[in-house]
């Protein structure tokens, strides 16, 4: 990572302002200007993305790569360092923010000037679990970050989301008592008021 210029910080990143109640570790991030989320950021597309460690940029050690973040938190996040800590709390040590959870970086061969090494690192992978993958832009992400790296930029975009298919789990006992309410209750109560009203109608 040192030669792309990322650096990978050991702590959790919180924010208070733009995450997923009740855990503001349920980061919804900012997109910056970035080809990746570009599109998702101008449909105003969010992402959620939990636990997640932060990002820096540093002095790559190849000559002419260029980092640039890509999702980050508002001012108002920071990288908490005190991983044991039971209280989300800032401290004078932790990471202040606006903390960078997504990067990119590329770097064109010096052999082949028409060919370009590309990098992409997240501060954690939880967001592409089936999980979140239900959050509207979390699986864009994903699938844009691979077309980024193999430089595919025009299959990059907001993909269509496929239908769900929902099940409901019902116990042996809420199965049985579901058909005889369905299958015999309701008929038999059905019938039932269809006979008082033909015998009220005959006996007038």
């Amino acid at each position: 990572l040192k030669d792309f210029g990322i650096k990978l910080d050991n702590d959790v990143v919180v924010d208070f302002t733009m995450s997923i109640p009740p855990d503001p570790r349920n980061i919804v991030p900012q997109y910056m200007g970035h080809p990746i989320v570009e599109k998702l950021s101008s449909s105003h597309v969010l992402t959620i993305m939990p636990f997640m460690r932060s990002l820096r940029q540093t002095d790559p050690g190849l000559k002419g790569a260029a980092p640039a973040a890509i999702v980050r938190t508002t001012d108002n996040g920071w990288g908490d360092n005190n991983l044991k800590a039971k209280e989300l709390k800032k401290q004078s040590t932790d990471i202040n923010g606006p903390v960078t959870l997504g990067m990119a970086s590329e770097y064109q061969l010096p052999d082949n000037p028409a060919k370009k090494s590309r990098i992409v690192v997240y501060g954690g992978s939880n967001f592409l679990t089936n999980q979140f993958l239900q959050a509207p832009g979390n699986g864009d992400v994903g699938i844009n970050t691979f077309s980024w790296v193999a430089e595919e930029e025009n299959k990059i975009s907001i993909h269509p989301k496929e239908d769900d298919t929902r099940m409901v789990n019902l116990t042996t006992v809420s199965s049985g008592v579901l058909f005889y309410t369905v299958v015999v209750l309701i008929p038999l109560v059905t019938l039932l008021m269809g006979g008082i009203v033909w015998y009220r109608r005959r006996s007038l």
